[in-house]
């Protein structure tokens, strides 16, 4: 079908990996990850990524993280140099 709508083999778009930098990032939502917080408390912090955007050359995610710590829940766009996946 023209388009692309057919039924192709391989990886579909949404399940690839991009690059960022030297690393791999997978840009599937919803997946657990490790977060570098702030100088006064840098982590790693568990996270959670809730969605990926992209800004100009860069990835950002959405993340909801812990700083366990603190016992403190964030939320905010982080740019994927300051996040690995966990696991």
């Amino acid at each position: 079908m023209a388009g692309g709508m057919g039924k192709g083999l391989g990886i579909p778009l949404r399940d690839r990996m991009t690059v960022v930098g030297s690393q791999a990032v997978n840009r599937q939502p919803r997946r657990h990850c490790w977060v570098t917080g702030p100088a006064d408390a840098p982590g790693p912090h568990p996270g959670l990524v809730i969605s990926w955007e992209r800004r100009g050359d860069e990835w950002w995610a959405y993340v909801v993280w812990t700083v366990v710590a603190d016992r403190t829940v964030v939320q905010q766009w982080l740019p994927a140099s300051l996040i690995r996946p966990a696991g």
